[in-house]
C-alpha cells in the first residue's frame, strides 16, 4: 500500500475486513466475491530442498562416481531405474533433435523384438534388457538431466564393445505406464534436479488458483482446467493423499504431456511450509474481541512465526 497508485480496492478487492472470506457486509462485485492481489501474491514462500522423509534427496545430476549415485538411488529407486539413470547421464537420450515423433515407433519395434537404426549411421542396434545389462561405472557422467520428467519417454543407446557389433538401445523403465505409477513418486520423492539446500519458491499446483496456474509456461487453458479436475479437494483439512505427495501425478493421472510438464518442474511442487493463520478469540455473549493473523514457517518441525499483526480493529467476522 505504500506503493504509488496502489489502494486498498486493488490490494484487498472486497475483502473489507482481511478474512479471505465474504462477509454479509461486503458487496459482490462483476465477477463475484473478489479477494484482490492478496489472493494471488506473497512474500513469505519458502521450499527446503527434503525428501518426503525430511532428508536431503539424491542430487540426480550430482558430479560424483557413477558408482556413487548407483549405491545411494538403488535402494530407494530400484535397479532398473537407477541403472537408466546412469546411463542417460552417460550417454545422454537417443530421441533428441527433432526424432521425438519417432520414438513411439522406434520403441514399439524394439520391444517386439525388432531392430532399429540409428539417423547419425548405418549402424544396426538392438534391443537391451536393463535387467540383465551392466553399466559401466568407470565411465564419467558428462550429461545432465534437466527435468525428471525427461526420463519418461527416453531411451539410451549404448556402443557396442566389439568393433562392428551393434549398438545397444535401453528403454526407460517410465515409458511403461504401470512402471511409471510406481516409479515416478519415488523419482520425485527421494531425488532432486536442484543441488542447493533452499529451492526458490514455486507454485503449489494443489492449492494454487487458476489465475497463478496460468503462469506457467507453455500451459494452456485446457491444462489449467486438467489440473483443477483432477486434483484433490483440500478444502476441509484433509491431508494429501500419498499420489498427490508429488508432481509426478500430473502424468500418472491426470495425463498431460510428459514433454510439456517437463517445462514446468522448476516452477511447481505439491508441498507448503509457511501459512498464513488468523485466530479469534471472543465471548459466547457480549464482551470484547480479539483477532490476531500470523505467518507461520512450519520448517521442518521446527515452526518459526515470520509475521504477526493484530487485527483486532477489523472486527470479529467469521473466519475460513
Amino acid at each position: 500500500l505504500l506503493v504509488r497508485g496502489i489502494n486498498f480496492g486493488l490490494l484487498f478487492g472486497n475483502d473489507l475486513n482481511r478474512n479471505g472470506v465474504q462477509d454479509p457486509n461486503e458487496p459482490t462485485g462483476e465477477t463475484g466475491f473478489d479477494r484482490g492481489w492478496s489472493a494471488y501474491l506473497t512474500i513469505y514462500s519458502r521450499e527446503q530442498n527434503l525428501d518426503l522423509e525430511g532428508l536431503v534427496p539424491t542430487f540426480i545430476n550430482i558430479d560424483a562416481e557413477p558408482g556413487v549415485l548407483y549405491e545411494t538411488l538403488a535402494p530407494k529407486l530400484g535397479d532398473d531405474l537407477t541403472k537408466f539413470i546412469i546411463l542417460y547421464r552417460q550417454y545422454g537420450p537417443s530421441n533428441t533433435s527433432g526424432k521425438q515423433q519417432s520414438l513411439a515407433a522406434t520403441i514399439a519395434a524394439l520391444l517386439s523384438g525388432g531392430t532399429s537404426t540409428k539417423s547419425t549411421s548405418n549402424q544396426n542396434t538392438v534391443a537391451g534388457d536393463l535387467a540383465s545389462f551392466e553399466p559401466d561405472l568407470t565411465k564419467k557422467l558428462s550429461k545432465k538431466v534437466a527435468s525428471s520428467f525427461d526420463l519418461i519417454n527416453a531411451y539410451v543407446t549404448v556402443p557396442s564393445k566389439e568393433p562392428k557389433g551393434p549398438s545397444i538401445i535401453l528403454i526407460s523403465p517410465l515409458y511403461d505406464a504401470g512402471m511409471r505409477r510406481e516409479l515416478l513418486p519415488m523419482l520425485f520423492a527421494y531425488s532432486s534436479i536442484f543441488a542447493e539446500t533452499e529451492i526458490p519458491a514455486r507454485i503449489n499446483i494443489l492449492t494454487a488458483p487458476r489465475e497463478v496456474l496460468m503462469t506457467l509456461p507453455e500451459l494452456t487453458a485446457a491444462d489449467v482446467e486438467t489440473i483443477l479436475a483432477f486434483r484433490p479437494n483440500l478444502a476441509n483439512g484433509e491431508s494429501v493423499p500419498e499420489i498427490y505427495q508429488t508432481p509426478a501425478w500430473l502424468v500418472t493421472d491426470a495425463g498431460l504431456n510428459p514433454q510439456t510438464v517437463s517445462k514446468w518442474e522448476k516452477y511447481i511442487t505439491t508441498r507448503s511450509q509457511v501459512y498464513r493463520v488468523q485466530s479469534v478469540g471472543f465471548f459466547d455473549g457480549k464482551g470484547p474481541t480479539a483477532r490476531v493473523e500470523a505467518v507461520i514457517d512450519v520448517n521442518a518441525g521446527r515452526p518459526r512465526i515470520l509475521a504477526y499483526r493484530d487485527l483486532t480493529e477489523l472486527g470479529r467476522s467469521k473466519v475460513k
